[in-house]
């Protein structure tokens, strides 16, 4: 029996990096401190072992896979890359680098989700904050649009309700302060793509490299919109979790073209893609670093072995084929 300090959870933005793990024979038996999301979400990473790679639904070497997935990406002409809110700072990046090299469209899970705060943002500006800020100075905390107990069950033990911070020792009846915004983003590292994406093109989503360099018009290049006017005709899916929000028109097209998803093997893929690649699972299998929702990095640390490769990895491999090629 090996027991872990310090563990960061990536099921939610909170980022919650102070779980206790133990882990006997192989797979995790108890997390302290995680929340009723999380602790399942803990428990289950073992219980399945898909094969590395499947190609039209069966097993396949993971050289014959990434082989076959580079052939569909060099026989387009309008690739669409989509998803990246469950992988690491590495697997963005190598997915960005990837759309580079292919000139694909690059879009986020965001576009359907929090795209109007940030085009707003984007706007007008952001007075923002930390969540230790919020924690050791907030008097008021006002939650719109979201409903934490059910999303984020730690952000009121830890952040926003219950603990006494620094500067307001009695709670939130001290000290009166300026308002500030944060959004409360649900994927464990949504913001991470937000940074990576708009450090490595200028954008944060919906961006179309097919010209050689970043063009960003939400509406134009965001998913959902191109995929209903068929304008896509291959898309390699960093985490297939996101396809639960596209509207059936656009469910409908995907299935019509070549698909490759790269996915944790406790992942249950909403359509059988043409390639699926299991990935390890950063901050359980692999390190690496996620953002909180507040912009803050916190490293992951890797606890249990496996034989699967990081998205990263197969991004990278499939990247190498245009290399040689």
């Amino acid at each position: 029996m090996e027991q872990f300090e310090h563990v960061a959870c990536t099921v939610c933005g909170c980022v919650c990096d102070d779980l206790r793990i133990t882990v006997e024979e192989g797979r995790i038996s108890k997390c302290e401190g995680a929340c009723r999301p999380a602790e399942p979400w803990f428990l289950g990473q073992g219980s399945s072992r898909p094969s590395v790679a499947l190609i039209d639904g069966q097993p396949a070497p993971l050289d014959a896979a990434v082989v076959q997935a580079a052939d569909i990406l060099r026989a387009t002409s309008s690739p669409l890359i989509y998803g990246l809110s469950r992988s690491s700072t590495d697997g963005q990046r190598a997915a960005i680098a990837l759309g580079e090299r292919i000139g694909a469209t690059i879009d986020r899970t965001a576009s359907l989700c929090h795209a109007p705060s940030v085009v707003a943002l984007q706007e007008v500006g952001e007075v923002t904050c930390t969540l230790g800020e919020v924690k050791n100075r907030a008097d008021l905390v006002i939650f719109w649009g979201s409903n934490p107990v059910e999303s984020h069950p730690r952000h009121f033990e830890r952040y926003s309700l219950l603990p006494k911070g620094q500067f307001i020792p009695g709670g939130r009846a001290d000290r009166y302060t300026r308002f500030c915004a944060r959004r409360m983003r649900i994927p464990g590292d949504v913001t991470g793509a937000d940074m990576v994406l708009a450090w490595q093109t200028g954008y944060p989503f919906s961006v179309n490299l097919a010209r050689g360099y970043p063009r960003y018009n939400p509406g134009e290049f965001s998913a959902q919109e191109m995929l209903e006017r068929e304008e896509v005709d291959a898309c390699l899916l960093v985490g297939s979790e996101g396809v639960a929000r596209f509207s059936e028109q656009a469910s409908a097209y995907l299935r019509r073209i070549p698909t490759i998803a790269l996915d944790y093997p406790t992942v249950e893929s909403l359509i059988v893609p043409t390639i699926r690649f299991t990935t390890a699972v950063y901050g359980i299998h692999q390190p690496g670093t996620a953002y909180r929702m507040d912009g803050i990095p916190i490293p992951l640390r890797a606890f249990l072995p496996t034989d699967y490769p990081s998205d990263c990895e197969v991004l990278k491999l499939i990247a190498d084929q245009f290399t040689e090629n």
